[in-house]
């Protein structure tokens, strides 16, 4: 709300301050944007299955952007540049802060860890989170998304003949489906 009420010319100043190009989104093309919010590095252990999930579920109508916190750049991780390479995700700078970038482009879509982030984001543009433990079990979020996925190890045994792969709970509480990131298959078993 504080960044709603600058000036025009307050509006351009930040832009520059932060030096935020909009235009980072031009490789979409068509598609819809959705930008994945990473965290620390050392608690994104399964970032390359929920990635995969990502591209499996919404990767023909959305291009994917991987936004990594600014502790942690892509640039300083050549392995993580090349697991978004390999699975064609654009990398936006870690230094420019989410909050910019959704004030600047309010329309895209959000995907990625827990964060205070979501609390700038309109609801119905949230669309996954990544969960380390079953989203029913856990703390309830002040902000929804349309899906929780989260590793099968994170839950009771409930789902332990499908070890290695995730649990995809949906907000509705209505479905589940489980994940598997060797071959990209989701099934359903709850519906």
């Amino acid at each position: 709300t504080m960044l709603a009420k600058l000036s025009l010319a307050d509006t351009m100043a930040l832009k520059n301050l932060y030096k935020f190009n909009d235009q980072v989104f031009n490789t979409a093309g068509d598609k819809e944007i959705l930008m994945v919010l990473g965290t620390s590095t050392s608690d994104e252990g399964d970032l390359e299955a929920y990635l995969t999930y990502l591209q499996a579920t919404y990767g023909e109508t959305h291009q994917i952007y991987y936004k990594g916190h600014p502790g942690w750049p892509t640039a300083l991780n050549p392995e993580k540049k090349a697991m978004l390479d390999r699975l064609n995700i654009v990398d936006i700078e870690s230094y420019i802060a989410a909050e910019i970038i959704l004030f600047y482009c309010p329309d895209i879509y959000l995907a990625g860890y827990q964060s205070s982030t979501f609390y700038s984001a309109q609801d119905e543009r949230i669309l996954t989170l990544f969960m380390t433990e079953a989203h029913q079990s856990s703390a309830a979020l002040t902000y929804e998304g349309d899906v929780y996925i989260s590793p099968v190890s994170s839950h009771d045994d409930t789902y332990s003949e499908y070890e290695g792969c995730f649990v995809v709970e949906y907000a509705d509480s209505t479905r589940v489906d489980i994940f598997d990131p060797e071959t990209g298959a989701l099934t359903n078993v709850v519906e």
